[in-house]
């Protein structure tokens, strides 16, 4: 997955119809996932930026990578970091 995600920056793919057609279905499944998950906050908020951003961070393949294979955290570790950031945005 890190290679795909990387591969899909490059300047020469990123403009590629192709790869914006592969990648398509993974860019609609992460979208669906920040809705759904916004949506369960049952915030006045679940559609405002701050928390579909901080939302769409917990859900980033290199956030993940970071906390757990650069910073060493669990994944409990890491799941409860991002919980608390989102309870942040939302006052919660």
């Amino acid at each position: 997955m890190a290679n795909i995600l990387r591969d899909q920056e490059m300047p020469h793919l990123r403009d590629d119809p192709d790869v914006r057609e592969i990648m398509r279905p993974i860019i609609d499944h992460w979208e669906q996932m920040q809705r759904v998950l916004a949506a369960g906050w049952n915030s006045r908020s679940s559609h405002s930026r701050p928390l579909l951003g901080a939302i769409g961070l917990a859900l980033d393949f290199q956030s993940w990578r970071t906390m757990v294979r650069k910073q060493g955290m669990a994944d409990e570790q890491a799941v409860e970091l991002m919980v608390r950031m989102v309870r942040c945005v939302t006052g919660g």
